[in-house]
């Protein structure tokens, strides 16, 4: 009977830590697994729709825009509120959206050393500087950092 004790133990003892060890590593793994995913997974998503907003106004440019100043006495122009013979510029446009697409909880904002006279005031912070001389060296270039800003992670 003691043999069968030491037997059972000798068995039940090494699976027993085994799984120990197992549940350990998975408990300690997944959530930087997890987390390491979804930060791609939003990376993969802001490429796309970045590249969306590219297409939406290269499209503006070409069919909307250029129609509009060729044909018509209408005005392109930044401040286009308000004004009947006004369409705005595509880059105000994208601000505009921008705006917009805030409310529903993504941002999306444009970094220029030549911003618009109503937005001379605005000063890039550090990644936007970061980014905005990386991308003039290398334009397809994804630019990102992962941000903690209270409690929100935020993925620029």
């Amino acid at each position: 009977m003691n043999k069968q004790r030491t037997l059972r133990f000798q068995i039940i003892f090494p699976i027993a830590m085994a799984m120990l060890v197992i549940v350990l590593l998975v408990s300690f793994t997944t959530p930087s697994f997890v987390k390491r995913i979804i930060q791609s997974q939003v990376s993969h998503n802001s490429i796309n729709a970045l590249q969306q907003i590219k297409t939406l106004r290269a499209y503006y440019t070409q069919h909307i825009v250029k129609k509009v100043q060729d044909n018509t006495d209408m005005l392109v122009a930044i401040d286009h509120y308000n004004k009947s013979d006004t369409i705005p510029l595509p880059a105000t446009m994208i601000h505009d959206l921008s705006e917009l697409f805030d409310k529903n909880g993504s941002q999306l904002r444009l970094y220029s050393h030549y911003p618009f006279p109503q937005r001379e005031q605005r000063h890039l912070d550090k990644f936007e500087e970061k980014a905005w001389f990386a991308l003039n060296q290398q334009p397809e270039k994804v630019i990102e950092t992962l941000e903690i800003q209270g409690d929100k992670s935020l993925l620029r």
